[in-house]
Formats: structure tokens, C-alpha cells, sequence
């Protein structure tokens, strides 16, 4: 089965975390390095991705096409912690375009889907598919091109 992959560079208070996400059968699994800003210049403009563990895992999943940047998102993000999971409440803007979402970050995902059902039923919060904020973005530009 096919399986899609996004790069992320989250420039985060002078630290620079570049996190390979890929789909998993459950959730999305993560492989981060924390980089230079001249690494993500490097990676931006000339495709050359640092040695690490995101280099790695590319080259182990048989990804050897240059890398090319399709959308830019800013997100505003406040965290806190919940019942033993971490709540993530996000705000992200991709070209003109403004959109919000609520997560939580779990290490079991059937209790951490038990808590989180329970705290959208308690602020009265309708649940629906989304998609991930990579590929509204991809999406939204694509429409918009």
C-alpha cells in the first residue's frame, strides 16, 4: 500500500525541528532532526537534505527525487498537557487562507481517543474528518493556481 509523506521544517524558538511524517495504519508516525538555519537554506534552495535519522529514513523507504517546497504554513500553536496526553490547539495560514484545528498527541492511541471524544462532547465540539494541514494546504493552492 501506498502511503503518502510530508517534510516539515517548525522553526520553534531558535531551534529548527525538520520531522519526516508518514502515514501509518493508525495515526502518523514521526522522524525529526533538529537542524541549522544554513541546513534549511540548503534544503530549500539546493534540495540537499543533512545526514540523520529524516535522511535515513528516506533513503530506507526508497525516496531519491529532489525535494521541492509546495506550500509554506505558518501555524500558531498553544499546547498544554491533559490527562497524561498533550492538547494541541492550532492555528495555521497558508497563503490568504486561515483554518483551525484541535489535537491531541498520544503514546496509546485507544485512550487518547477515549479522552479526546470526551472533551469534544464536553465543549459541545462536532467531530469530522479532516485532513491533514499538509494536504488542505497542497490542496488549497492547487485550487488556487
Amino acid at each position: 500500500m501506498h502511503k503518502r509523506i510530508a517534510l516539515r521544517a517548525r522553526i520553534k524558538s531558535e531551534q529548527i525541528e525538520l520531522t519526516l511524517k508518514q502515514e501509518a495504519d493508525v495515526g502518523i508516525i514521526e522522524t525529526s532532526d533538529i537542524i541549522t538555519y544554513l541546513q534549511l537554506d540548503q534544503i530549500l534552495n539546493q534540495q540537499e537534505l543533512p545526514k540523520g535519522d529524516v535522511s535515513n529514513k528516506l533513503f530506507q523507504i526508497g525516496v531519491t527525487s529532489p525535494l521541492y517546497e509546495f506550500a509554506r504554513i505558518t501555524t500558531n500553536r498553544y499546547e498544554f498537557p491533559y490527562k497524561d496526553n498533550l492538547i494541541a490547539l492550532d492555528q495555521s495560514i497558508y497563503e490568504e487562507h486561515i483554518d483551525y484545528e484541535i489535537e491531541l498527541e498520544t503514546k496509546d492511541y485507544e485512550y487518547g481517543k477515549k479522552i479526546f471524544e470526551a472533551l469534544l462532547d464536553q465543549f459541545k465540539i462536532k467531530r469530522r474528518k479532516t485532513k491533514h494541514k499538509v494536504i488542505r494546504a497542497y490542496e488549497y493552492k492547487k485550487a488556487s493556481n
